[in-house]
């Protein structure tokens, strides 16, 4: 359509960028072999969690797929207008942002934002399969770190998660918190420069920091990544789940059900034969027999209907 002509001539710009730094969304990149999809599926299915997945964990990947591509397209935005920002050094020391500066900015507004939710995300999961004593609202990823139970601390896996928040994250978090419920990054360059009109030293470090922020961005997504395999790595420290395919063929007044199929699911191994077919069960007392006879502890058998 003529009418998204220069949206489509922009975009074409920011594309060109993902090619020239070899910027990726968390979709592209491979771990251990395995597609990101492959690998956070085949962790969060196999783990004991300690609250039920509120959603699928195809969802779960795709959110945070999606808030990479989102910060990937904010970097390739700013690299494309870093070229024209404003810069006081070549300026005689004045400040008088354009449109370019300030779209420069805004996009780097929404890229502090878009890098928090990751993180969010991150101590989401985490909150779903350790115990942390906190409510729901209480879940942020700093909160987690700090209340999983010492015997995980222990882990190189946490160690490896915690050292990137308190490394790179903390003086992240800070900025975000500054352009979210204080000023916006718009704002902090304009009065900064105004502030120190006087102070060459001040804006030539304000000067900086503004041009660093693609690469700042950049190395942000690349600890995503980072962190993605992190907190997935601690989450495959924890116990698997005996996955049980259970099929009943009649169910009885009292709620319990005579059982037709039981199979361990991971090695499809047939084990109808730990249970008396004739009898009727309800799932505790299953869980139970199982537990005895596979040897393993009831909380962690999980049986899997089908019809």
């Amino acid at each position: 359509m003529q009418e998204l002509e220069h949206f489509e001539g922009f975009n074409e710009q920011i594309f060109k960028v993902y090619d020239e730094r070899n910027l990726k969304n968390l979709s592209q990149v491979k771990f251990e072999e395995e597609t990101s999809t492959a690998f956070l599926s085949n962790v969060l299915r196999r783990k004991v969690n300690i609250y039920p997945l509120p959603y699928s964990d195809f969802k779960i990947h795709d959110e945070l797929d999606f808030i990479t591509k989102d910060i990937k397209y904010v970097i390739g935005v700013l690299y494309f207008l870093k070229p024209f920002i404003i810069d006081t050094d070549y300026s005689q020391g004045t400040y008088r942002q354009n449109l370019e500066d300030r779209r420069y900015l805004m996009y780097a507004n929404f890229g502090l934002q878009s890098i928090y939710n990751f993180w969010d995300r991150i101590g989401d999961i985490l909150h779903l399969y350790f115990e942390t004593g906190l409510s729901l609202e209480n879940v942020y990823l700093g909160r987690v770190l700090n209340n999983i139970k010492p015997a995980h601390k222990a882990k190189p896996e946490y160690q490896t998660l915690n050292n990137i928040y308190e490394t790179h994250l903390k003086t992240f978090f800070n900025e975000r918190n500054v352009t979210v419920h204080h000023f916006q990054l718009e704002c902090q360059f304009y009065w900064g420069f105004i502030e120190a009109s006087r102070d060459l030293e001040k804006q030539a470090e304000l000067n900086e920091r503004k041009h660093n922020l693609p690469l700042l961005f950049e190395n942000l997504l690349n600890l995503c990544f980072e962190g993605f395999k992190a907190a997935l790595d601690l989450i495959n420290t924890l116990p698997d789940k005996t996955n049980i395919l259970i099929r009943k063929k009649e169910h009885l007044e009292d709620g319990r059900y005579f059982i037709s199929e039981l199979k361990l699911i991971s090695d499809e191994e047939d084990i109808l034969n730990l249970i008396n077919p004739l009898t009727g069960y309800n799932d505790e007392e299953i869980k139970a027999i199982l537990a005895e006879g596979l040897s393993v502890n009831p909380e962690m058998i999980f049986l899997i209907e089908v019809i």
